[in-house]
């Protein structure tokens, strides 16, 4: 048969579970059919590793690619049936190559891996048989920050978890992630981290210190759990309950943009100087 594989990403170097799998699969397929590989390259990420798979399948093409900024909340999330999180991932750009590889060649079937990529068979290719390996569904952990200790680094050894380190820009992280989860046992910092991810609607699961100060409701802001059985939970929770993501993610955002912007911020700060502080006579002289 001749195969058309679409990927999410390219799955080399193999240090993930999830790449371990599809890449190896992909190998065995191509003993018996005649494959042709589209794989999305994230920034242009890992997109020199071509001949790896050229060795294997006819054709091999890698569609360089950005997440585009989350749509608003009212009223192209609400009022649109298919999940952000799929939308998310219409790019025209892919879009494209895989009418011109339609086009121009003649498959006897599609199979996509995840559920993200379908969404591109679902109207326009119909007539093609579609196989969707929804394995990957968008369950992986992603540590993302900068000088994780080595106990840290070796949870990327695990499958299907990441240890990114430092990064340039976090924002393409909170983009693909369903929920920040924040396992603070120990309080410092200023917490930022938090007001980040529910500025750009993605819901917040922390423990009780590690959300400290902020003054965030639970159920309503975010989700907090200070036990191994309630964080688990509830990770589970958001991560299949659509309505109380949507829900987290929604009041999140307004608490945070309400709340946590920087003229908000230095308002509140005035005004408590103002109300707690009175200018001495000796600073009124001087002005």
């Amino acid at each position: 048969m001749h195969i058309l594989v679409v990927y999410p990403y390219i799955p080399y170097p193999i240090d993930r579970g999830t790449y371990q799998q599809v890449f190896h699969l992909l190998r065995e397929l191509a003993r018996d059919h005649t494959i042709d590989l589209i794989a999305l390259s994230e920034k242009g990420g890992h997109a020199e590793h071509p001949g790896i798979f050229e060795s294997s399948c006819r054709k091999v093409v890698f569609v360089p690619f950005e997440h585009p900024p989350w749509p608003s909340l009212f009223p192209n999330r609400l009022l649109n049936s298919m999940p952000t999180t799929i939308r998310h991932w219409w790019l025209p750009q892919l879009a494209d190559t895989i009418g011109e590889m339609l086009h121009q060649n003649k498959y006897d079937m599609v199979h996509v891996c995840d559920i993200v990529m379908a969404q591109n068979f679902l109207k326009d290719h119909q007539h093609i048989p579609l196989s969707v390996d929804r394995s990957r569904v968008d369950l992986q952990v992603l540590i993302v920050g900068k000088s994780p200790t080595e106990e840290v680094k070796a949870y990327g050894e695990l499958p299907d978890v990441t240890v990114t380190g430092g990064m340039p820009d976090v924002q393409p992280w909170y983009r693909r992630a369903w929920a920040q989860i924040v396992l603070l046992r120990i309080g410092g910092g200023t917490r930022l981290k938090i007001p980040e991810s529910m500025a750009m609607g993605t819901p917040v699961i922390s423990t009780t210190i590690g959300a400290q100060g902020l003054n965030l409701a639970h159920g309503s802001d975010i989700l907090l759990a200070d036990t191994p059985e309630m964080f688990s939970h509830y990770t589970e929770r958001m991560l299949h309950d659509d309505a109380l993501r949507l829900k987290i993610g929604k009041r999140g955002m307004q608490t945070c943009r309400g709340r946590f912007g920087w003229p908000g911020l230095g308002q509140q700060l005035s005004s408590y100087y103002s109300q707690h502080f009175q200018p001495t006579k000796n600073s009124h002289e001087h002005n």
